[in-house]
């Protein structure tokens, strides 16, 4: 695993969560385009018990807060992964109460015009 994943993600559980266990947290093989139309920056793999973070943050410089952004939403998911593993097809997998305590997140909203102002203006 990456010291930079490993670090953020104990950072962001302690502060925001307290699990005493943690899924694994591993660099996707994504590829880093200059023009996106839909980037996917993080992803939570319950069977796997894994995150999975977009290359993107290890070759740009990106704000911190961002990458803490993504964990933190990728957290919310494995909170919730007895959930996710009951979920039926076509079941949300964003509810009500996931955007509700996605919001306690103190820089979402800058973290979420950070990512559209680069998607609209192409990655730095």
């Amino acid at each position: 695993m990456d010291e930079l994943l490993v670090s953020k993600i104990s950072t962001v559980n302690e502060a925001y969560f307290g699990f005493d266990e943690l899924p694994s947290i591993v660099w996707s093989r994504g590829r880093i385009k200059k023009r996106y139309t839909r980037l996917t920056l993080g992803s939570y793999h319950h069977k796997k018990n894994e995150i999975r973070i977009h290359p993107l943050f290890r070759e740009r410089e990106l704000p911190g807060y961002v990458l803490d952004y993504v964990i933190y939403h990728e957290l919310l998911h494995f909170e919730d992964r007895s959930r996710l593993a009951k979920r039926r097809r076509g079941e949300r997998v964003h509810t009500s109460n996931f955007h509700s305590r996605e919001h306690n997140f103190p820089h979402k909203r800058e973290a979420t015009r950070y990512v559209r102002e680069m998607m609209k203006n192409g990655i730095p």
